[in-house]
This record gives C-alpha cells, structure tokens and sequence, in this order.
C-alpha cells in the first residue's frame, strides 16, 4: 500500500479518486487518503460500495486533511 500511496503524490492530474468495493482491514488506506490532499486538481473523493472499510480516527483526520488543504474538491461520497 506505502507504493500506491507515494505514487499518488506525483499523480497531480488526477480528478477523482475512488475506493470501490474494497475489502481492507480498518485504517490501510490512511496514507493514501492523506497523500492525496496535495493533488491540485482532484474534484471527487468516493468510497462506494467500500463495506470493509471502517472508518478509524486516523481515517477521518486524514480526510479532514484533504478538506483543509485542498482547494479544488467538489464531491465526496462515503456510502455501503
């Protein structure tokens, strides 16, 4: 996951991010939800159909993270 997660950084034309039908353990997505804050043009964030994620807190600060600095989204979507 360390891979995906430095390889997002660089992935500066990226718009939409999504975790779909995921079945990781609970907080293994962190760095990568954190990487992606600094994507200048990512617009969505979707976490459908994700029904092994739980959310940690690790989870969540790592996606108020993104709200903070990222200047350019416009969707999120955490559902089951």
């Amino acid at each position: 996951m360390k891979e995906i997660a430095d390889g997002l950084v660089r992935a500066k034309k990226l718009e939409n991010f999504r975790i779909l039908n995921c079945q990781c353990n609970t907080g293994c997505l962190t760095q990568c939800v954190s990487n992606i804050a600094f994507i200048p043009n990512l617009k969505a964030i979707d976490t459908y159909e994700s029904t092994a994620y739980a959310f940690s807190d690790a989870d969540i600060e790592s996606y108020l993270k993104v709200l903070k600095i990222s200047g350019s989204i416009e969707y999120i979507r955490f559902s089951k």
